[in-house]
């Protein structure tokens, strides 16, 4: 069992405290950039896009992620959304079983600043991969903290990650470029204290080879 299978009973009250206005920033995002097909990647318990009026207008919604426990409680919250057009299944970002264009939009939710380094890129090519050309990146992760929390964040995060998830910052735009990323726009988001950060995106090259 993973960390997330095990905090998937609980991650939704995190989520609604200090992750709820990023949530619906993003669904702002996606419904400025509309599409047919939607793909999020680590979607969680479900509690961010099935809550999004956005994702009712396109006509197919999948979301991936790696822990089952999660995906157990997504479940219960997509049963709103019309079952023939939502798909749910077990998925590793890194490797994404879906083929080359396959999706109008990709929304991925603080699941960048759990990788380790050599994995972000390989993260972000996936979505690259999965994306049409004209498609359209919507990234929330977490943002440095203020001062002080900064340091007690990155001192837990160093000897007791669990303790704090296994997130920390990450500067996301530098990796955006160096995967071949177009940034639209960048804007921190502060719910009670905690920082966020919301990326908008788009494929700005075609892959190597591809």
């Amino acid at each position: 069992m993973t960390f997330y299978d095990f905090a998937a009973p609980v991650y939704g009250i995190w989520a609604a405290v200090l992750e709820s206005r990023a949530h619906r920033l993003a669904g702002d995002a996606l419904a400025s950039h509309p599409g047919l097909d939607l793909l999020e990647v680590a979607v969680g318990t479900g509690t961010a896009s099935s809550a999004l009026p956005v994702v009712a207008a396109f006509r197919r919604c999948v979301g991936v992620d790696l822990s089952m426990g999660m995906l157990k409680r997504a479940r219960r919250h997509f049963r709103s959304v019309r079952e023939e057009r939502t798909w749910l299944c077990q998925a590793d970002a890194r490797a994404l079983p879906f083929r080359a264009g396959s999706f109008d939009a990709l929304l991925n939710c603080y699941m960048i600043d759990l990788l380790p380094e050599p994995e972000i890129s390989v993260a972000l090519r996936e979505f690259r991969r999965v994306l049409r050309p004209e498609g359209c990146l919507v990234l929330l992760l977490m943002a440095e903290q203020k001062p002080a929390l900064q340091r007690l964040w990155m001192l837990l995060y160093r000897h007791a990650p669990l303790l704090v998830g296994g997130c920390r910052p990450v500067d996301a735009a530098t990796w955006l470029n160096r995967s071949g990323w177009e940034l639209e726009r960048q804007e921190e988001i502060s719910q009670r204290g905690f920082r966020s950060r919301l990326i908008v995106a788009r494929p700005h090259a075609p892959l190597a080879g591809g």
